[in-house]
């Protein structure tokens, strides 16, 4: 150890650690020598698809429908846009069944997207219906296209639970 300053002496600027000695029976201290981490790349698998399954978002696979689940999504298309009608939305319900059901069957998609054109068809018939209200013709419109609405969303519901497919008329083909 250095010893307190005297006088003129100066102490010591830099640090000296203390020596020890390694334990008994080992030897002088060995750093650990690095070794870098192993990496593998991930291997890529192309996905398999069975005969009448469809893959999900999560892309874990779908079975196809059963005719009876078919033909009740497709009801459910045409009379949901009733239904959604009733909070003042009347796309919402086709859009629902498209959304869900939509991908698992073809059939099932067109039906769900001729009654998604043909709600906001009726949507926007109405809107004009209310705006003709100021020159009178709107009294006439307004009640014909609620009436049409419930009575072709009926009848398409009626053709799609018999297995047929429904063209509403007077549709804007708006989705695809």
């Amino acid at each position: 150890m250095s010893q307190p300053p005297d006088g003129d002496q100066r102490p010591s600027t830099s640090y000296e650690p203390p020596v020890s000695a390694p334990p008994p029976g080992h030897g002088a201290y060995q750093p650990p020598s690095y070794q870098p981490p192993s990496y593998r790349a991930p291997r890529y698998e192309p996905p398999t698809y069975q005969p009448g399954a469809y893959p999900s978002a999560s892309g874990a696979l779908r079975p196809a429908m059963t005719a009876s689940e078919e033909q009740s999504w497709c009801v459910a298309a045409h009379l949901s846009g009733l239904v959604a009608s009733l909070v003042g939305l009347p796309f919402l319900g086709p859009l629902v069944v498209l959304l869900a059901a939509g991908g698992r069957s073809g059939r099932v998609r067109q039906n769900a997207v001729e009654a998604l054109n043909f709600s906001i068809s009726a949507l926007i018939y109405g809107a004009a219906s209310m705006v003709l209200l100021l020159v009178l013709i709107g009294f006439v419109l307004l009640p014909a296209v609620l009436i049409g609405y419930v009575v072709l969303s009926i009848v398409a519901a009626v053709a799609a639970s018999q297995g047929g497919q429904f063209r509403y008329p007077f549709t804007l083909r708006l989705v695809n």
